[in-house]
């Protein structure tokens, strides 16, 4: 994708997917670490008066053993094309793609109409491709106006801090090892867990990272759990991940902490606070619909093996 298209690339991607928090600073951005793990593409379809018609993220990554896997995700299609053949397309420039890298098994992201435009016709063609549904995610949504203001103590005698992840700048290993050991209990399916210093690159560094609505729960001063949010700096902003150490779960720690840094992000000004969990993900689900989060829709990872 040329420097040119990345502002109508936005366009298309918020307009197909309008709780996706995006900026072009991070369509823009590539990690200074390459990763030997995963190589990302976009995929863009072009009409003949030169406009973009559809976009599709691409992402190949590799497990231990060097194993690659293709997923395929963001479908955006403009309005004018839903009906044009330019999905599938895409999708079948994706799958050339992969397998011309080795991957066997293909993995394709759809959501509903009510979180993806297109999503259903989306859906529908991965189906018919071959693609089978292997998870389901439910999304959420808070007007963030709604927010209770009341606190959500965590049910522990301990002193409870929640400290913002910038003030760990100097030294994010410790929060490198929270990811890592509290994204393992995660349901669903299974990616190798990304190499620090790829961590520290891609993730810690990516601009959408906001580390100062993120935090870090200690309890007695040592690390019990995070809470993360990826933002645009202005109004939106989207959890990338909520993990207590299993020591210190059952006592109110995610909810405390979430609650807490959704009140700072309203006071910031941010208005609307989007989150993915799995559907199996009964722990997590029940904090954000305790904390006013609604459901909005699903999304589903189909499964296709070449």
């Amino acid at each position: 994708m040329a420097e040119n298209d990345v502002p109508s690339a936005l366009r298309l991607i918020c307009s197909a997917h309008p709780r996706q928090v995006l900026t072009e600073e991070a369509m823009r951005w590539s990690p200074g670490t390459p990763s030997r793990s995963e190589t990302r593409t976009n995929l863009v379809a072009v009409s003949d008066d030169g406009t973009l018609a559809g976009l599709l993220r691409c992402l190949l990554t590799r497990d231990d053993g060097g194993t690659p896997q293709g997923l395929s995700y963001l479908a955006s299609i403009a309005p004018e094309h839903l009906d044009s053949g330019v999905a599938a397309l895409l999708l079948e420039a994706a799958e050339r793609n992969f397998v011309s890298r080795g991957a066997r098994t293909l993995l394709v992201g759809a959501a509903d109409e009510a979180v993806q435009t297109g999503g259903d016709r989306f859906r529908q063609l991965a189906v018919e491709s071959g693609y089978v549904l292997e998870e389901s995610h439910q999304i959420l949504e808070l007007e963030l106006a709604r927010l209770s203001r009341d606190p959500a103590p965590p049910r522990l005698a301990e002193p409870v801090e929640l400290r913002p992840l910038s003030s760990y700048r100097n030294d994010p290993r410790r929060i490198y090892e929270i990811d890592r050991l509290t994204t393992a209990d995660e349901p669903g399916l299974r990616l190798e867990f990304t190499p620090y210093e790829e961590w520290l690159s891609g993730t810690w560094h990516h601009p959408l990272a906001d580390l100062e609505l993120s935090a870090v729960v200690l309890v007695s001063g040592a690390p019990a759990g995070i809470v993360c949010f990826t933002s645009d700096g202005q109004t939106r902003l989207e959890s990338s991940m909520t993990g207590t150490l299993r020591r210190y779960r059952r006592f109110g720690l995610a909810r405390h902490a979430k609650h807490s840094a959704l009140l700072r992000a309203a006071e910031l000004g941010f208005t609307h606070a989007c989150t993915s969990n799995h559907a199996d993900n009964a722990p997590m689900l029940s904090v954000n619909r305790r904390l006013g989060y609604e459901a909005v829709g699903s999304e589903g990872v189909y499964v296709k093996q070449m």
